[in-house]
């Protein structure tokens, strides 16, 4: 499956990096594949997409690429615009933010698109009030495992969100249940989680 996919790094070549706030950051052929599968390809000027947990924009970077793709009758700044419009990310680790602005404005460049102004956020997504606005949720949350969650944090997301009431929830249950209602009616995700979500109450 896509999680099996993610972690053979060692046959695909690529390194995949872990960072101390449990993130596997995205291989570009991976992320490749989930936006074939969630159908994120034609027409897509004006369509929203989310990516509530970024890291170092791996697939914000495959996102943009196609959006540019996808518009060639447009000028550059209308491209431009749509870009900041229409692409949103969220990282709390600031590091990260910063490399993924530079990694996407280099993607840009390589279609003559300079100055964006990225809707990138350093902030928790969790804390995002629901806006019910994206056509597109795409992503590889954080997998925390509930006995690597501290006592407050595992209390917090029990109030919170239905999906960690019981159980031995992982973190990313809780990205889950808030991607579903940043959603459009209509709207598609794809996300990229653990196998034991199918073994977990």
């Amino acid at each position: 499956d896509l999680f099996e996919m993610h972690h053979k790094n060692h046959s695909s070549g690529e390194k995949i990096r872990m960072s101390k706030r449990c993130k596997v950051f995205t291989p570009a052929h991976v992320a490749q594949y989930m936006l074939d599968v969630v159908g994120y390809m034609n027409d897509l000027m004006g369509k929203r997409v989310l990516e509530n947990s970024c890291g170092s924009g791996n697939i914000l970077c495959a996102i943009v690429r196609r959006y540019i793709i996808a518009s060639p009758d447009l000028s550059h700044e209308a491209i431009k615009r749509g870009l900041e419009q229409d692409i949103v990310g969220y990282d709390v680790d600031e590091d990260c933010c910063i490399e993924a602005k530079k990694n996407l404005d280099q993607v840009a460049a390589e279609y003559g698109i300079h100055g964006v102004n990225w809707n990138i956020h350093c902030k928790d997504a969790l804390l995002v009030e629901a806006q019910e606005g994206f056509d597109f949720v795409i992503g590889n949350p954080p997998y925390i495992s509930y006995r690597s969650l501290d006592e407050n944090t595992r209390v917090s997301l029990r109030k919170r969100f239905s999906s960690c009431k019981v159980g031995a929830f992982d973190y990313c249950y809780a990205f889950v249940e808030h991607s579903l209602t940043m959603l459009k009616n209509g709207g598609r995700m794809i996300y990229l989680i653990p196998s034991s979500i199918f073994k977990n109450v």
